[in-house]
């Protein structure tokens, strides 16, 4: 999760960066030197805070990661009814778990609403990321929220076990897109409902 993170750190930099007026081998070299430098206070920050790592950066980094992927392998095998063993069982379970059981309407049969409101906030969001690529909106915001919701909500879809905590970054971020799109559709009503108030005033 923490480097799906800092992948979603360093696109937003390459978008901002990607944006400024200067050649293309002037861009691609900035994003370059932008993300060694990104990757370097992060290794730094986390070998700092990771006292187990001292003695070894980088062999013992290693065997932390592989005895995450055995512990889950474990896990699977004690936990059998958790356990997701192929693609049609995380096609099957992994989408209920986000638009359904653990969405912002939560009810039997919601998941075709949240889904919904979910592709319509996420395609708000891509509007306002053109826009913004074209200079008409203001604030890079838009895409820090796309960057990062894409990259850590993927280790989601790969998750051995039907786990709750493994689904809190995609739920989190549809979430948001519901929020954005519910915003969007208020909105739109406000404004037509004052249309309609005042064209009863002037008639």
């Amino acid at each position: 999760n923490g480097l799906s993170v800092l992948a979603g750190v360093i696109l937003s930099v390459a978008a901002l960066i990607w944006k400024q007026r200067e050649t293309w081998g002037e861009k691609i070299r900035t994003i370059f030197f932008a993300s060694i430098l990104i990757i370097f206070v992060t290794l730094v920050t986390f070998l700092g805070t990771y006292p187990y790592l001292w003695p070894n950066p980088m062999g013992r980094s290693v065997r932390v990661l592989e005895n995450r992927l055995e512990e889950m392998k474990g896990q699977s095998l004690k936990y059998p009814r958790d356990a997701i063993n192929t693609p049609e069982q995380r096609l099957t379970i992994i989408p209920i778990r986000i638009f359904e059981d653990y969405a912002v309407f939560h009810f039997k049969g919601a998941a075709a609403l949240n889904v919904i409101l979910t592709t319509l906030g996420a395609s708000i969001v891509l509007f306002k990321l053109r826009n913004w690529f074209r200079g008409r909106e203001e604030g890079p915001a838009v895409i820090v929220l796309l960057a990062v919701a894409i990259t850590a909500s993927i280790p989601a879809f790969f998750t051995l076990l039907d786990w709750d905590r493994y689904y809190l970054f995609p739920v989190f971020f549809s979430s948001m897109a519901i929020a954005i799109s519910l915003g969007w559709l208020l909105q739109k009503l406000y404004n037509r409902l004052g249309r309609l108030y005042l064209a009863y005033r002037g008639g």
